[in-house]
């Protein structure tokens, strides 16, 4: 049974679905985590935004980009596609993998114009 019930946490395993270990320490959601290529660090969202962990280190996790929880890595590592805001107007942004140099890719409002006609 989970250590938080009711609340979404992370857990890894062995491929085979043993060695089964709990490595969320918070009593939030954790959510959508996306691992860096190196198999060892992960982002995931949480309440107060995505945060990054070292999966051998789990007590030294730290917050990146506040505000969001949606993120992904990109296949190298290098960059993080991550979205902010709320529907309707959400946008995807992407910056580098430490958090730093964020760039809005997407106009929310400009595409809502074209489809309800604004």
């Amino acid at each position: 049974m989970s250590p938080h019930p009711n609340k979404d946490q992370l857990y890894i395993a062995d491929q085979d679905g043993r060695n089964v270990t709990h490595i969320s320490s918070d009593s939030t959601h954790n959510y959508y985590p996306s691992w860096l290529p190196d198999g060892e660090t992960i982002i995931y969202g949480m309440k107060s935004g995505l945060w990054k962990m070292n999966i051998k280190k789990t007590a030294e996790k730290k917050p990146l980009i506040p505000g969001t929880g949606y993120a992904e890595y990109a296949l190298d590592g290098k960059k993080i596609a991550f979205k902010k805001g709320n529907w309707p107007s959400a946008e995807i942004w992407l910056c580098d993998s430490d958090g730093s140099n964020p760039v809005q890719l997407t106009d929310a409002q400009k595409m809502k114009g074209l489809f309800i006609g604004g």
